[in-house]
């Protein structure tokens, strides 16, 4: 059975379909595919595995400069220095690419998310 849709796959009502689709009860699990789903379930995964990747690299960063200055203060400094620096970096790009600003000088348009075009500039 397919179920086809208006909507555009960045669209709340296309991810309720996809929710309540699978939701819904069958003799065996309910797939659903297309943009919509393959996005939701991306989304999920990266949520799920972030905090466990983010823990691994502040570990093996604070390790591998503890082996190289024999001191606790640098790693712990570094690990400081580089969240801030990342979150800097993303919230500008965040303020550049996705909310539109400066997107004239290069004749961009406002994104909402990947691949589909929030307004033009």
């Amino acid at each position: 059975m397919g179920v086809v849709t208006a909507f555009s796959p960045s669209d709340q009502q296309a991810r309720d379909l996809v929710r309540e689709i699978r939701a819904h009860p069958g003799p065996g699990p309910v797939l659903v595919g297309g943009e919509t789903a393959s996005m939701i379930d991306e989304e999920q995964t990266i949520g799920r595995m972030l905090g466990l990747v983010a823990l691994l690299i502040v570990c093996a960063t604070a390790v591998a400069l503890w082996f190289f200055t024999g001191s606790l203060v640098i790693p712990f400094k570094a690990l400081i220095m580089n969240a801030l620096s990342f979150g800097a970096a993303f919230g500008a790009a965040v303020w550049v690419f996705q909310g539109g600003h400066l997107a004239g000088l290069v004749g961009a348009s406002a994104m909402d998310s990947i691949g589909t075009v929030k307004r033009s500039v």
